[in-house]
């Protein structure tokens, strides 16, 4: 195992081969084949990053996307409305009412009020479905 220097932690992350290859073709260009280089502009674009998404220490970041079990769920309640009310054919951004989500939810999730209520509220919050007003909601 390689001496870590003082001070120092490894990293490991997973990062797709094109966006390695740009970054560390654009970390030796700034400076040559300079041993540390690359630890280096890690290290520099963590703290840029760092800077830009801490301004308020006190304020809790809120998740941009839902997570895989939220949208697991979104597509299995869409799965379920298109397969019993659309024919297979449910287009982006159409308008369901209120009775085929809550049913959807029901039959995937269970039949609790709470759960749906829940599994609405989510949907919402990151955007998947729409209130468009009445009993009609858009999907994305």
């Amino acid at each position: 195992m390689p001496r870590l220097p003082r001070g120092k932690k490894l990293l490991q992350a997973y990062v797709s081969e094109d966006l390695l290859k740009e970054f560390r073709e654009l970390a030796f260009r700034k400076h040559g084949v300079l041993r540390g280089a690359l630890s280096w502009e890690v290290e520099e674009a963590l703290k840029n990053w760092l800077a830009l998404n801490n301004t308020h220490k006190c304020t809790q970041i809120k998740p941009l996307n839902p997570g895989n079990k939220i949208l697991k769920v979104y597509n299995q309640v869409k799965e379920y409305i298109k397969e019993k009310y659309y024919y297979g054919t449910l287009m982006p951004h159409s308008q369901v009412p209120r009775k085929f989500l809550v049913e959807a939810i029901m039959a995937i999730r269970g039949p609790d009020k709470r759960t749906v209520r829940g599994w609405l509220d989510r949907f919402m919050k990151f955007k998947l479905i729409k209130y468009l007003g009445g009993e009609i909601f858009e999907m994305t």
